[in-house]
Formats: C-alpha cells, structure tokens, sequence
C-alpha cells in the first residue's frame, strides 16, 4: 500500500500541531499511511500533552525571544524546534503498519528513519539497545533524556520521537537534530541549569550550523524516499 505525503508548509507552533491533531481524530477516514512535513514559523517549542511548562521553562523568557509554544498531542516533554527537522506519521489501525505494541511501533517507523539518516550521514547502526541514564530533571527536555529506539550516533542521541495510539489509529511525531542550538540562548529560556548539562551531554546534530538549511531540504527528501519506499 502506498503512504500519502502531506506537506502543509510553513505554519505556526499552534497550526502544526493542531493539524497533526486532526489528522489523528481523522484517521479511521484514512486507507493509508501519512507522511506529514510542515516547517515553522519563526523559533517554536513544542511539549508533551502532560507536560507543565511553566514548571520547566521562563515563559517570560519564551515571550521576549518571541518563541512560539505550543503543545503537542502526543506524550514526551519539551522540545526545542530551533535546528531540528520535524515531522509525522499518521497510521490507520487497519494498515499492517500499525501495531498495538508500542515499542514495536517506534521500531518500525524508527528503523525507516535510520535509513534516511544513515544516507544522510553515512553511518552504521543508529539504535540505542537500552536507556542511557540521565538526571532526573532532564526526563523533561526531549534532548536530554534518551529513550528506547531513539537513534544513536557516538553515544548522543540524533533523533527522537513521541507517539499517541487511539482505537483507530496511531500518531509518531518526529525529530531529527539537524544541528545544535546555541546553548546561550536556551539558558535564558530553561528554569534548571542542570538541564543543559544533560543536552549537551546527550544530544548531538548532524551538520554544522550554517548547512541546516540545506540539511533540511536533503532529509526531507531522503525521508519522503525512504518511507513511500517502505515494504507494508
């Protein structure tokens, strides 16, 4: 079965994932996969559906960079959209695809974005085996906290995702750390110091700062490649 491409541009923090949101309650609606690219307007931040911002972040701080939040319909915690490529999955229940094992869906859809990364980079294995301790304030900073399946390059994690299942379907948001963010800058924007130590211990981008935009369009190619040549 083919998978669908779905590229609604440039949107607000807000738009993006709003619309993934919809694309999730639609989803009984869909025969196939969907593969959803957008970009964002301005610096943007996203956080988990749980997640409490004003525990974890200066929101005065967020205001005055003019930095867009917003929150996610998946789980997971906060994650900064400064140099990253972000993307969806949208799989119906019916589609072999999907799976009511969680884990077993981050592999799945994980394992084709691999492919598109280890193009991009010419890598081996990106998979991490088991969780990489951390310190418990950084659970809360996508970047800081690798997790099972997350991809792994020299020990630093290179992309992650967060997922939400529901009777009818399955939603995987996305992200790939393109480049680093400017630790400065995120020090004025996270309430806990200790949590940059975690990202930058952690974390690691895959080209330097003045080829993202560049890097952004390869990697959107390789992943519209990689999963319309996914074996469903």
């Amino acid at each position: 079965m083919k998978w669908k491409v779905l590229d609604t541009g440039i949107s607000s923090a807000e738009e993006n994932m709003a619309a993934d949101a919809s694309l999730l309650n639609e989803v009984s609606d869909c025969k196939n996969p969907i593969l959803h690219l957008y970009e964002w307007e301005g610096l943007a931040a996203t956080y988990g559906y749980f997640s409490k911002p004003d525990d974890l972040l200066n929101l005065e701080a967020i205001a005055a960079n003019n930095v867009q939040l917003a929150r996610r319909p998946t789980g997971g915690g906060v994650l900064f959209h400064f140099t990253d490529f972000a993307f969806s999955i949208i799989v119906p229940k019916s589609h072999p695809f999907y799976s009511t094992n969680t884990l077993r869906n981050y592999a799945s859809v994980n394992r084709v974005v691999e492919h598109a990364v280890r193009d991009f980079i010419g890598a081996e294995s990106l998979f991490l085996e088991e969780d990489i301790a951390s310190k418990s304030s950084a659970r809360h900073f996508c970047m800081g906290k690798p997790t099972k399946y997350d991809l792994i390059r020299k020990g630093k994690k290179i992309a992650g995702a967060a997922q939400r299942r529901t009777k009818e379907g399955l939603l995987h948001q996305g992200t790939i750390h393109l480049a680093l963010p400017n630790w400065d800058d995120l020090s004025l924007l996270i309430k806990d110091s200790s949590v940059l130590d975690a990202m930058r211990l952690y974390s690691a981008g895959l080209v330097d700062f003045d080829r993202l935009p560049k890097a952004r369009k390869e990697i959107k190619r390789l992943l519209i490649e990689k999963f319309c040549g996914v074996d469903t």
